[in-house]
């Protein structure tokens, strides 16, 4: 039978086969002294290895030898009187072994307990193991066992694990929206600075609580001054003193009357409720709000894309600009005019204005491409009813019709011709006309946008797969 004594004693004589190391010390006539191993000696000379290498020294100048028994000699005479029977003997000779700095040989011991008495608690706990429901385990195997265990708990709770932090995925979600907490509730940072100011937001303005009884009374605060509607219409219909009216998520920048105004605000509201729920991602509002900008005619339209510069802005009447001059990211429009019907093609580029910025500000790596941007925000534009699809297709064949899908796609610019085709290809898309291939494609590419995951590849998919359903696509078309 194999027994700790067994064990023992063969470790033992592994030991002693090895045989002893003695340095030697060779004290010279002249009172130097070197030390190493002497490997030959003859008459005359003596070679001696030492840290510096092999050295020869001549007899005649030696005075005597002294050789001296090693540490490590020392462990293996230990070795060789100690009785393995002896538990309280193994033991002191361990404790020698980390009196003597070796370690290496105390450790060597100890595994070779618990290996043949596994649950030796001594052993154990010099080795550094703790007792845990009844099982050892090293300290790592213990944190790395119980962190495991508490990240188990935290995911069955329907935690997320955020940047070193545990949080709810509704908070993750937030947070990498850029939105912080004010009081229980997410808001942007903009908002957050607002409402410890003490503001509150009351159609469209910020403003102090007691100011809002003025408001509802039809007043309006320029500088210090609280003014008519008219008069409050009359000051900000200048661009450089524009109105600027803000929601939890947009800002519109316009020198429309303020009526007007709110109307274009709660549309793009309406629009980016709507955006959210299409794309389920949404951009961050960290740095800015979706912002805006509503010039009241054509003119001040092309001035401000003369100014800031943008490739659109000379055949579109909507154009983005992610580096604006003191609000950074903002779309550009304009009035088309006072009247209803007017009133209502102004929504329509507002529709727009919104998604190509929601896009356009998800778009941080230049993965989605500029066709579908453009293309989503003309078809909520132009494209997003039976009767607007007819009409828009007209405007579309009039500047040149639909080019071939594989060039169109390689080869993408801002002139009206293409991003009406982009608002056609979308509509498509959605259609009930398009083909199953076209809407697996769209999902995966939709689902891209959330994971942010292989968005160029599932987008390149759906291109492919509408190239194949050109004829379908064409026959959409005709329908209209």
């Amino acid at each position: 039978m194999f027994t700790f004594k067994t064990f023992l004693l063969i470790t033992m004589a592994i030991f002693l086969l090895a045989g002893f190391s003695y340095p030697d010390v060779i004290h010279f006539k002249d009172g130097r002294k070197v030390e190493g191993e002497i490997i030959s000696k003859d008459d005359k000379i003596i070679k001696i290895k030492t840290k510096f290498g092999t050295q020869e020294f001549p007899v005649e100048d030696i005075e005597r030898i002294e050789t001296k028994q090693t540490t490590e000699a020392e462990y293996q005479e230990r070795v060789k009187n100690t009785n393995p029977e002896d538990v309280d003997a193994v033991f002191a000779l361990i404790d020698w072994c980390k009196a003597n700095n070796l370690d290496k040989y105390s450790r060597k011991h100890l595994k070779e307990i618990i290996k043949l008495d596994p649950n030796n608690k001594k052993a154990r706990e010099m080795l550094g193991y703790v007792l845990h429901e009844g099982k050892w385990y090293t300290p790592r195997e213990l944190e790395k066992m119980q962190a495991e265990a508490e990240r188990e708990k935290k995911i069955a709770a329907g935690l997320v694990e955020y940047k070193g932090e545990w949080l709810k995925k509704e908070d993750v979600d937030n947070l990498k929206k850029g939105l912080v907490q004010h009081e229980g509730q997410w808001v942007t940072p903009e908002v957050k600075e607002r409402l410890e100011k003490g503001l509150i937001l009351y159609e469209g303005q910020w403003v102090a609580n007691e100011d809002v009884e003025k408001l509802k009374q039809g007043l309006f605060k320029v500088g210090e001054e609280w003014i008519t509607k008219e008069q409050a219409n009359d000051v900000h219909s200048d661009w450089d003193d524009p109105w600027v009216l803000t929601s939890d998520c947009i800002k519109i920048k316009t020198n429309v009357d303020y009526d007007y105004a709110m109307l274009l605000l709660n549309e793009a509201n309406l629009m980016y409720k709507m955006a959210k729920e299409a794309f389920t991602a949404e951009p961050s509002l960290q740095e800015s709000l979706i912002t805006i900008y509503v010039t009241s005619n054509l003119d001040g339209y092309k001035a401000i894309g003369d100014e800031i510069g943008a490739e659109k802005s000379s055949n579109y009447p909507v154009f983005y600009r992610e580096d604006a001059p003191e609000d950074g990211a903002i779309t550009v429009t304009y009035s088309m005019g006072t009247t209803e019907n007017d009133k209502n093609f102004t929504r329509g580029l507002i529709r727009h204005a919104v998604f190509e910025q929601y896009l356009s500000r998800m778009n941080e790596k230049g993965e989605i491409p500029l066709w579908f941007i453009n293309g989503q925000a003309a078809k909520w534009e132009r494209f997003w009813s039976k009767e607007y699809i007819s009409w828009s297709l007209g405007r579309l064949r009039s500047v040149g019709g639909m080019m071939k899908l594989s060039d169109y796609f390689e080869s993408f610019t801002f002139t009206e011709r293409e991003v009406l085709q982009g608002g056609f290809v979308c509509a498509y898309i959605e259609s009930k006309d398009a083909g199953d291939k076209v809407k697996k494609a769209y999902e995966e590419a939709l689902a891209s946008l959330v994971s942010k995951k292989k968005i160029n590849k599932e987008f390149g998919s759906l291109e492919k797969a509408l190239v194949k359903e050109e004829k379908k696509v064409k026959a959409f078309e005709k329908k209209h």
